[in-house]
């Protein structure tokens, strides 16, 4: 209990920023939006429209999964890529600093016996990838917005960005034994790069080796392209129930600019900011934001209970718990701390 109640404070004032803007999020929403159209909208969505909205979810989530066991080298079964998939997502819900990726990759590196490093690296892989779809949406979407006056300088920069990350895990993959020789060079004149980091870099490293493989890459690629279209087919189901003559690409807008404003920090799940930008998007297109809260609120939901349900069957899969892993999540944060 002690452990758990140091990493809430010790990162406190890391958390209360985002805490603070999503709840300025809030507010503004409940004083904004117009709670009668925001009823009338919220009848409008039928247990058929929810049902798929759920499947298609379930589908996207298979996809990503597939994704990322290409990227751990296919060590380990779909059905616990999948329900590790959901775990990340159910923690990210609850715990801030989006440390649900780091609670599944504890769990995905007790799986494979090949530590959190090795699968965390696999994560971070694919996280970086999807900052790529999410700038690729932007540079789509905001030009079809050109009458609004928006730059698209920032979903360049952020490919840009995206791009060299990805290049420089391509080469280390390819170059792994001369980095790893490079990084045994830095520690035999650094010793406190040797207690603390050394063991950390060359997980990651091997972590890479995967990449080097252009199969590997592009199956990875179009899985992660697949799972993105599951997201804009939802968009889409919501958007159109709102607005039945909104088009396709009204979907694109509104994905890129909530992708952009969930970037900020923000509570657990994103909780406020997420609905926030769905009805700034939205408000581009004249929906009234009554209409744009419901919509929002229908799709924030959904993703909340799929990958709750999900998540605790994963954890129960694994022998875990709630409370285990945020022990789990205390205890790597102190081991750091120690060996600092």
């Amino acid at each position: 209990m002690r452990q758990q109640q140091n990493l809430f404070t010790d990162n406190l004032l890391r958390w209360l920023p985002g805490v603070v803007i999503s709840l300025g999020a809030i507010v503004f929403l409940l004083f904004w939006v117009d709670w009668v159209s925001f009823g009338e909208a919220l009848a409008m969505f039928r247990i058929t429209s929810i049902l798929i909205l759920f499947l298609v979810a379930m589908v996207a989530m298979l996809f990503r999964s597939l994704a990322w066991q290409m990227l751990l080298n296919r060590e380990v079964k779909l059905i616990d890529c999948y329900l590790l998939e959901s775990v990340g997502y159910l923690l990210n819900n609850f715990l801030p600093l989006r440390l649900g990726e780091l609670g599944r990759s504890i769990l995905m590196g007790q799986q494979t016996r090949r530590g959190t490093m090795y699968t965390l690296s696999s994560v971070g892989i694919e996280r970086t990838m999807d900052m790529g779809f999410a700038a690729l949406t932007l540079l789509i979407s905001l030009p079809l917005l050109s009458n609004v006056g928006w730059s698209s300088l920032t979903p360049v920069y952020t490919i840009a960005v995206v791009s060299v990350v990805l290049g420089t895990i391509y080469i280390i993959s390819r170059k792994q034994v001369q980095v790893e020789a490079w990084l045994g060079r830095f520690t035999a004149t650094k010793p406190w790069f040797s207690k603390t980091l050394y063991p950390l870099m060359v997980s990651l490293v091997q972590g890479t080796t995967v990449f080097a493989r252009g199969r590997v890459l592009l199956l990875t690629t179009t899985y992660l392209m697949l799972a993105w279209l599951g997201y804009y087919l939802n968009f889409y189901i919501v958007i159109r129930t709102i607005a039945p003559e909104a088009p396709f690409w009204w979907a694109l807008v509104v994905n890129g600019i909530v992708s952009l404003g969930i970037a900020i920090p923000s509570a657990p799940g994103s909780i406020g900011v997420w609905e926030a930008s769905f009805v700034a998007g939205l408000a581009l297109f004249g929906i009234n934001e009554g209409h744009g809260i419901a919509a929002a609120v229908v799709l924030h939901l959904m993703n909340y209970l799929l990958t709750g349900v999900l998540g605790l069957i994963g954890l129960a899969r694994f022998g875990s718990s709630f409370s285990a892993i945020f022990r789990e999540l205390s205890f790597r944060k102190k081991e750091i701390e120690t060996n600092g």
